[in-house]
């Protein structure tokens, strides 16, 4: 790759003194703690965590108060009446019997409520989905970083062909002109190799320009809004060897976060089904209390201490409960069907990239190949050419199917390093692969991740 002096981003230094680069790690773990789709990721578990709490402290114990003190034009307003014992007792006619207390403490307690406690076991797989996909946008995260990290070098790598190229084409271009002037060369032939120069020159401005917004897509995606000129590390790249990789891989996609995310949602339908039918259900909950009904209450008592429990039983609701269970177990019928859908589909797709990435090394390995009979086919061209015993259109010929032969072969390359991600990703485990434990234990809490 070019070896250009760039400028170092903060927090990526060697304390051995080499100098210092970006790798492929270092990027997705940068990509994993400041990017916005990992922060929206984070944040998305969390919320999900805390719902499913919330839903849980239904079933906790309640404590309030409640408060109705306010005045009525009728609080002076009285009646005399023979109380129990045949005694004349002043009452008040606008507190006479009054139930609503001016201040009331209560506790209540859910004893009994199936439906409910259904509800809450959906809201905790609910997080458990969260908490998944997470995991599945790491992946997504690493894979994006992966890709336009391996673009870049790969880029990187074309630039520094065509600068060889552009090198090549200038020493052609002097050579025509001696053999032009010593008459040994036609005007066309040296016309060709001008036209040859032009074009490795414009072919070096284009892939510098595609280098730098290659270089913006890699910062974007790692959290940075500039992109800053650190040069990578193409030795970070992944090793990819597709014998390796082929051993377990279509068992371990049954297990990738996406399936997984699948299999408890279809568990949540089930949980919905269970609820349902907890609504036909008793309910009994226990309350308690104590109500004061304010200073102007004349009947026997001006504070009031009570306990009860609360029972419900649902006798007919206009078959609503019967229609809500079989809504949800349609819904769990659906669930169960895209499991197995996407089960089927996952494998498959895990399959066929096994198959790319076999035939891919063969592809690559053949690429490699044309690639140096290109170069060998370059350097005798330019011994004939001082031999006197070729010609400069052949020469010229050779340097461009040489250039076409190794810009092929990183091609390649890069596409098997993006077929492995690929692959890697489905199997949900590319964040892994790349970090190790390091992927399963972040260390990023809440408050971190908020904007």
């Amino acid at each position: 790759m070019l070896a250009c002096a760039l400028l170092v981003a903060p927090g990526i230094a060697r304390a051995d003194g080499a100098e210092d680069t970006l790798t492929l790690d270092e990027a997705i773990s940068k990509a994993l703690v400041d990017g916005t789709a990992a922060r929206i990721a984070r944040l998305e578990a969390d919320r999900a965590d805390h719902g499913a709490k919330e839903a849980r402290a239904a079933v906790l114990p309640q404590v309030g108060v409640t408060s109705e003190v306010g005045w009525s034009n009728r609080y002076n307003n009285t009646i005399v009446a023979l109380d129990q014992n045949f005694q004349p007792k002043e009452y008040g006619l606008a507190t006479l019997s009054a139930d609503r207390a001016w201040l009331q403490l209560y506790v209540s307690q859910i004893l009994l409520d199936l439906k409910q406690f259904r509800e809450i076991e959906r809201e905790q797989l609910a997080a458990e989905v969260a908490g998944l996909t997470e995991a599945r946008d790491r992946d997504e995260i690493a894979f994006e970083v992966v890709r336009r990290y391996a673009r870049l070098v790969a880029l990187e790598r074309k630039a520094t062909i065509a600068a060889d190229q552009k090198r090549q084409a200038e020493w052609l271009d002097e050579q025509a002109t001696h053999l032009l002037d010593a008459g040994r060369a036609l005007p066309v032939d040296s016309d060709l190799v001008r036209l040859h120069a032009t074009d490795a020159e414009f072919a070096g401005r284009s892939w510098e320009q595609e280098i730098a917004s290659a270089r913006a897509d890699l910062w974007l995606a790692i959290g940075e809004d500039e992109p800053l000129r650190v040069p990578l590390d193409p030795d970070s790249l992944p090793s990819v060897d597709a014998s390796a990789v082929r051993y377990g891989a279509v068992e371990a996609a049954t297990q990738s976060p996406e399936m997984r995310i699948l299999d408890v949602r279809r568990r949540m339908e089930l949980a919905s089904v269970a609820a349902a039918k907890a609504g036909r259900l008793p309910t009994m909950k226990f309350v308690s209390g104590y109500s004061h009904y304010g200073p102007k209450r004349y009947d026997a008592y001006e504070d009031e201490l009570w306990v009860g429990v609360d029972i419900e039983v649902p006798i007919f609701d206009g078959l609503r409960s019967n229609h809500a269970i079989q809504g949800a177990q349609r819904d769990a019928e659906i669930a169960r069907l895209r499991y197995q859908q996407a089960l089927a589909e996952k494998r498959a797709h895990v399959r066929e990239l096994i198959w790319r990435l076999e035939t891919g090394d063969e592809r690559l390995g053949l690429a490699r190949e044309r690639a140096e009979a290109g170069a060998e086919q370059v350097r005798l061209a330019n011994l004939n050419l001082q031999a006197e015993r070729g010609d400069l259109r052949g020469a010229v010929s050779a340097r461009e199917d040489h250039t076409r032969l190794a810009l092929e072969a990183i091609d390649a390359e890069y596409e098997q390093v993006e077929l492995w991600a690929s692959l890697q990703r489905e199997i949900g485990r590319l964040t892994f692969q790349v970090l190790g434990t390091v992927a399963t234990a972040p260390g990023i809490d809440a408050a971190s991740a908020t904007p």
